[in-house]
């Protein structure tokens, strides 16, 4: 008996914590984020925040993650739900830009694979015919 309670009690440490083991979320979404490089020499890195609400961030927070210039993408593994994002600039000094437009979208669990990217620009248009209406 002695035994069986040690073994429960080392899986309950071990998979009800998430900070000992990195366990993915049920349904994992990977989000590839992209954004336009700031052109200031100045520029240190970037900080991504991130909520589970609209406007939701804590700014006096440290970031969900610092992506270092030049880099303007980053992935993220997420589960099913809202989620949100904004995006800051840093410079040298550790001034920090407002925040940019806020990216938000939904995850359900039984959603087919999103495709959030454009489709290639069709190419080669132009007048195959030209007719005067008489």
């Amino acid at each position: 008996m002695k035994k069986l309670a040690l073994v429960a009690i080392f899986l309950g440490v071990l998979y009800g914590c998430n900070s000992l083991i990195d366990v993915p979320p049920v349904n994992a979404w990977t989000i590839n984020l992209g954004w336009d490089a700031n052109s200031e020499l100045d520029l240190k890195c970037y900080n991504l925040y991130y909520a589970t609400t609209q406007g939701g961030y804590s700014f006096s927070a440290d970031p969900e993650d610092v992506i270092d210039k030049p880099d303007t993408t980053t992935s993220m593994l997420v589960g099913d739900g809202f989620h949100c994002w904004v995006l800051t600039a840093e410079d040298l000094v550790g001034n920090e830009s407002g925040p940019s437009n806020e990216v938000c979208l939904t995850l359900p669990d039984d959603a087919p694979l999103y495709d959030l990217t454009s489709p290639a620009v069709p190419g080669g248009f132009g007048p195959i015919e030209v007719f005067m209406d008489q």
